[in-house]
């Protein structure tokens, strides 16, 4: 079940292990989050709606997003002065998108020491990756 048009009907949950197979971006309604960035599309914006914002530090889950080259080489260094040790959704260009794309947030990610975990989609111009935190 991916995020399509149809997403508002979709189910919510972010945190929690195991991470949710592909095609899934749930968040739990408990669960506090730290969004970094505009999200980029209003099913998203509906699905974090009733979850508390916190600091990134203080967050069950960080929802991040990078539409350009900027943004996400920012993001590791970010990620690292805040003291997030959260799971990291990284809202990303899909298979249509103008955003840096999945294969582009991997490798920088994965040259900061994050592994990825799941990887859902979002829309056909937005996709998300759930990373972990470097050891």
């Amino acid at each position: 079940m991916g995020w399509d048009s149809n997403a508002e009907r979709s189910a919510v949950r972010l945190v929690g292990a195991p991470p949710p197979p592909p095609g899934e971006f749930d968040v739990a309604e408990d669960a506090s989050v730290s969004v970094l960035g505009r999200l980029p599309v209003d099913s998203l914006v509906d699905a974090l709606a009733d979850s508390p914002r916190v600091v990134p530090w203080e967050a069950d889950v960080v929802v991040a997003v990078v539409d350009d080259e900027r943004s996400l080489h920012g993001l590791p260094g970010w990620l690292r002065e805040c003291g997030v040790v959260a799971p990291v959704w990284v809202v990303h260009g899909g298979v249509q998108g103008p955003a840096p794309g999945a294969d582009a947030v991997r490798g920088v990610m994965r040259d900061a020491g994050y592994g990825a975990l799941a990887v859902s989609r979002v829309t056909a111009a937005w996709s998300a990756t759930r990373f972990a935190m470097p050891a």
